[in-house]
């Protein structure tokens, strides 16, 4: 019979269902070395992913013979909500994840930590999204005073800097990151850059938010765990008579296929013949661009899997 113990974990601390006995422990080394001495070795250990604050114990979990899995909050969320519970405490949360994964066990995965520089290669990704999120503001605020009639111009000098110390500073930053993708992974960016549409920059940030593709089989699942599959909405006679995406996914990614859609529709062989076929059927084009979208997924995944370059003509070869 498996060990199964849920954990919830915050910044500081986190609880622990051993044994049906909760237990809570400082969510740092002195913790972690108290909580694997409490458990039996090749436990499976099941928490929230919760920011990084998971990341840690999970490493720690793993390295001492036991099985760490990090779950999607929105699983256990619904979960807890069909359950009717009434309760909401960290220790309650600990029973309920436990409750959960005995029941969806077989469909859980365990976690797989990625290298030392694909992981240092994700934080940089996520910096970039906070710079340029700060430029956007900036940005914002900058066009705002220039279309006032009194101007401080201190104030716009200063803008004026922090947007050109922002750019260099995300250029900078793509690079490194790119560097610690391609260290690994050099191969595998040259080949999936060889795909019309997709630049060395979107494979990099790809291969570093899939780890390479390594927990991935099909492309599927890579289009659901980009939020770019489409989310039907159907009940009793109620339809929906417009569709949409999930979006439950990666929206700095989805807006990077968004663009490398716009140059595979124009020089991509196979992605063009898809997006004219169904605007000739009379599709809107939002819905033929995510098609396409998740055409250029189903390549990125075959050329990751197969080693190969792209070649247009040669496309039937590859195991779609």
């Amino acid at each position: 019979m498996k060990n199964i113990i849920g954990i919830d974990i915050s910044k500081e601390y986190f609880d622990a269902c051993i044994n049906n006995k909760v237990v809570r422990f400082t969510n740092d080394s002195n913790g972690f070395t108290k909580f694997i001495e409490s458990i039996p070795v090749e436990s499976h250990c099941i928490m929230e992913s919760t920011s990084t604050y998971c990341f840690n114990l999970a490493y720690f979990i793993l390295l001492y013979g036991s099985i760490s899995y990090i779950v999607n909050p929105l699983r256990i969320k619904h979960f807890v909500k069909m359950s009717l519970s009434k309760c909401k405490t960290d220790k309650q949360d600990a029973i309920q994840i436990t409750k959960f994964a005995e029941k969806m066990f077989d469909e859980l995965s365990p976690f797989k930590p990625a290298s030392k520089n694909l992981e240092e290669s994700k934080q940089i990704y996520n910096g970039i999204d906070q710079y340029i999120k700060c430029k956007t503001i900036f940005m914002n605020q900058l066009e705002a005073i220039e279309h006032h009639h009194f101007q401080n111009k201190l104030l716009i000098r200063s803008l004026h800097s922090s947007i050109k110390r922002l750019n260099k500073e995300i250029k900078k930053f793509e690079s490194l990151a790119e560097e610690l993708v391609k260290s690994e992974h050099s191969e595998m960016i040259d080949n999936i850059s060889s795909i019309k549409g997709i630049g060395r920059k979107t494979a990099s940030l790809i291969i570093a938010k899939t780890n390479g593709f390594s927990n991935f089989e099909n492309a599927r699942e890579v289009s659901s765990y980009f939020g770019c599959c489409p989310r039907i909405n159907e009940s009793g006679s109620s339809v929906r008579s417009r569709g949409s995406i999930s979006k439950i996914g990666f929206s700095k990614i989805r807006s990077r296929l968004y663009m490398c859609v716009l140059t595979a529709v124009k020089y991509n062989i196979k992605c063009k013949e898809l997006y004219l076929r169904l605007i000739v059927k009379g599709k809107a084009t939002k819905v033929a661009m995510l098609a396409v979208a998740n055409k250029l997924i189903l390549q990125i995944f075959a050329i990751a899997k197969s080693g190969e370059k792209y070649v247009d003509c040669y496309e039937k070869r590859l195991a779609f």
